[in-house]
């Protein structure tokens, strides 16, 4: 599966693959939210069906006006899979510390 997503147009596309027996579907999956739009087209016989969204538009990663705070690592560090690297963003809200 391909993932993009540009979080400035609320759109999000995505080109999933799905195995049916011995068929092989592949679907190009173009969401935009602003205009409450999903656009699901059959890469194979490229027909478009359009519906609305089956979720809301969700920020991912960090917020315009986000401070870096600190990185750092849990676990081994040094050792292969047994370490994850975390970082902290902090901002101010209206409604306190975000």
């Amino acid at each position: 599966m391909i993932f993009k997503l540009k979080s400035v147009n609320d759109k999000c596309n995505t080109l999933t693959e799905f195995l049916q027996s011995i068929k092989r579907l592949i679907y190009l999956l173009h969401v935009n939210f602003s205009q409450n739009k999903m656009y699901q087209v059959d890469l194979k016989t490229r027909k478009c069906n359009v519906t609305v969204p089956y979720r809301p538009f969700f920020q991912r990663g960090t917020f315009p006006g986000e401070k870096f705070e600190y990185e750092g690592v849990i676990g081994a560090a040094g050792l292969p899979n047994e370490h994850v690297t975390i970082q902290q963003f902090s901002m101010n809200t209206t409604g306190g510390r975000h």
